[in-house]
């Protein structure tokens, strides 16, 4: 009985780090979305031109791989 009690304690604190480890990770991965997303607001704002091309390229790309894809 003492056993299982054990293993459910081991089971729980394994749980609990997992989740804590998660929560990390994802805290880290907010803060840099919010700072490439600065970042890149930022660049548009000086370069429209070239924030506009590099869009219409990643779009262009991307359609090709899509349509790649699909055949």
């Amino acid at each position: 009985m003492m056993e299982n009690h054990n293993m459910a304690d081991g089971l729980n604190q394994t749980v609990q780090q997992g989740y804590e480890a998660m929560r990390e990770y994802t805290d880290k991965a907010a803060d840099l979305a919010g700072s490439v997303s600065s970042n890149l607001r930022d660049f548009t704002r000086r370069e429209p031109w070239l924030a506009l091309i590099a869009a219409f390229a990643i779009g262009y790309t991307m359609a090709k791989v899509m349509h790649r894809a699909l055949k």
